[in-house]
């Protein structure tokens, strides 16, 4: 089972160790990055390490879109190591189940690569379904509504 964790720091070098393809990591920001940013905005962007059975598989940040009922996701990457085994699935589910118990939260909104039909799959397979595309930006709003 997956399991959704603060970012501390007992797992924070295990979180900065995972690695993507290389194809994935030219169209993500580095963890680091990511890392970053939340800790400046605090209020705004949470990280999220992704472990099963205690082991860091992977990385996730959401945030709160301010002037929307709606949750971001920015940032959700699996270790290349550990892809293909449904972890992804099961943390987007793991989000999803968290995302419901929020208060004024109806959907959760994650941009996806239009070249990048492995993500989009597994957004689709955790419910979302496609929403805009930008063409110029070559992105592909994914949606999940929760009420």
């Amino acid at each position: 089972m997956v399991q959704l964790n603060n970012l501390t720091a007992e797992n924070l070098q295990e979180t900065l160790a995972l690695q993507m393809e290389g194809w994935q990591a030219k169209n993500l920001p580095t963890i680091a990055e990511e890392i970053a940013m939340a800790y400046v905005d605090p209020e705004n962007r949470v990280p999220l390490a992704l472990t099963v059975n205690d082991k860091v598989i992977g990385f996730m940040v959401f945030s709160f879109l301010q002037m929307h009922d709606t949750v971001a996701i920015p940032y959700f990457m699996i270790d290349w190591q550990q892809q293909n085994k449904g972890y992804g699935t099961k943390a987007l589910q793991e989000f999803i189940q968290y995302a419901e118990n929020l208060p004024g939260i109806n959907k959760i909104r994650c941009v996806v690569n239009t070249g990048d039909l492995f993500g989009r799959k597994t957004l689709e397979s955790a419910g979302f379904v496609r929403g805009q595309t930008n063409l110029e930006e070559k992105e592909n709003e994914m949606v999940y509504i929760i009420r």
